[in-house]
């Protein structure tokens, strides 16, 4: 992880690269080790590819299992507004 705690999947879903995150997901399926993983600054990956308006991404996450009712910096998913 980055200093602020970023696992470099976090980085790929912050900024939209859809193709990375399904190459994360596709090799790291067996292991629930990205799924709802939160930042230091208490980020999920879908929160931030939903933050960045990638939708994409959230799309792939969704379809991938995760949980839209986890609470990020004391925000919920839906709370957020797609750009």
């Amino acid at each position: 992880p980055s200093e602020n705690g970023r696992t470099p999947f976090q980085l790929a879903c912050s900024n939209g690269h859809v193709e990375i995150v399904r190459i994360f997901l596709e090799i790291c399926s067996h292991v629930s080790l990205f799924i709802d993983s939160l930042d230091k600054s208490g980020c999920s990956p879908l929160w931030y590819a939903c933050r960045w308006g990638h939708l994409d991404v959230v799309n792939t996450l969704i379809a991938s299992g995760f949980s839209l009712n986890l609470k990020n910096k004391g925000l919920f998913i839906d709370d957020l507004q797609l750009y």
